[in-house]
């Protein structure tokens, strides 16, 4: 039951998803360009779904990501997850998660643009963080690779994570439990993560 709850808690602090109704004009006039659709594997167990729809509009491009894992083991676990980000220009200009864990909110994080700075609001708590700092977001991942050696934001928990090319096509993101991310050719195949002592997988 520990190592299971682990595993909850740790998949919420990973993945990236939308919030209903957060600039829904832009989503509703936008062409839809792709969706990509995985399962969540546990212990080789499919125990859930993780669906991310990239939309563009001219110049902008929404990010919507959306999760759901449904466990019984002496009770019923149901965790959503929920991103929304928005870039204008290749410029992140917001995100919003939220985590729902049987049926109540358990964590939000706003991260918004400034002139000058970022505001980063987790859970009630607010942060600055420097406008030059992100380049690009975790949920970018799912569309085309990184690059070896550049950092990427993580929206969830409004941390960054370094990108290292360990094998062709394939980039370790993050040095502390880190997230192993494998593409053929362009496309995300697979995401094998861990949180000691737990691993869990993406599995498109």
């Amino acid at each position: 039951m520990k190592i299971l709850f682990c595993f909850l808690l740790s998949f919420i602090a990973f993945i990236a998803h939308a919030q209903r109704g957060v600039r829904a004009d832009l989503i509703g006039s936008s062409k839809e360009v792709a969706v990509n659709e995985f399962r969540v594997e546990f212990k080789k167990r499919t125990i859930g779904t993780y669906k991310v729809t990239k939309y563009q509009k001219a110049d902008s491009v929404v990010y919507a990501a959306s999760s759901e894992i449904k466990f019984h083991f002496f009770g019923s676990l149901h965790v959503k997850y929920e991103l929304q980000g928005i870039f204008v220009r290749d410029t992140l200009v917001m995100s919003k998660v939220k985590t729902y864990r049987n049926g109540t909110l358990s964590s939000e994080t706003t991260t918004s643009l400034e002139d000058t700075h970022y505001r980063l609001m987790k859970n009630g708590k607010l942060s600055i963080l420097d406008r030059d700092n992100i380049k690009k977001s975790v949920v970018q991942l799912y569309y085309e690779p990184p690059v070896d050696g550049e950092r990427v934001y993580s929206e969830g928990d409004g941390s960054f994570k370094q990108v290292s090319e360990i094998y062709s096509s394939e980039f370790k993101v993050g040095n502390v439990n880190p997230s192993i991310f494998k593409y053929r050719g362009n496309q995300l195949n697979r995401v094998d993560i861990t949180f000691k002592p737990v691993k869990y997988s993406i599995v498109r």
